[in-house]
């Protein structure tokens, strides 16, 4: 059996950094964010394929041939518009890809825990069985022992359940 997956662990510095680094993104977010209902999420939707294809042709013809500009349009809003969505979409990208890095970060330091935490219970399983308990040995038993009863309840389990994704 694999005993530690991960262990290479954040400095508190590191922590803190990151902690520092986010907040400061969420402020900046704050004073961009709008809150849409479902039904404004689902009204304005977002731009399909075809349909950023044709913001971008509008934007070239901007850049090159402004004289073709339609005067209803601002064109330095629009591409403000634009730029700020793109920004987003990468933004959104990146954010993914570091919930995917934390996410298997976490699955590596949870499997890691657990797994010391049923070393040390089936220790202490061990202490009580060969009589050799001592003062202390039976309490931690008895506290340890509700979370590893098996699936049919029917008592001390060899093998403790597998713990239910707490995510």
């Amino acid at each position: 059996m694999i005993t530690n997956l991960n262990n290479v662990h954040f400095t508190q510095q590191e922590k803190d950094t990151m902690n520092q680094h986010w907040a400061a993104i969420r402020q900046i977010l704050e004073t961009k964010k709008k809150n849409l209902t479902p039904e404004e999420r689902k009204k304005y939707g977002s731009v399909a394929e075809q349909n950023k294809l044709v913001v971008m042709k509008i934007l070239e013809y901007d850049e090159n041939q402004p004289h073709l500009n339609c005067p209803e349009v601002d064109y330095v809003e629009t591409r403000a518009d634009w730029e700020d969505r793109t920004f987003a979409a990468k933004f959104i990208s990146n954010m993914a890809e570091g919930t995917l890095i934390f996410d298997n970060i976490r699955i590596t330091h949870d499997y890691d825990a657990y797994n010391a935490a049923r070393t040390d219970y089936n220790y202490v399983k061990y202490r009580m069985e060969t009589g050799d308990a001592g003062a202390g040995w039976e309490t931690k038993y008895n506290d340890l022992l509700p979370f590893f009863k098996t699936n049919n309840n029917s008592g001390d389990g060899d093998t403790p359940d597998t713990p239910a994704d707490n995510t």
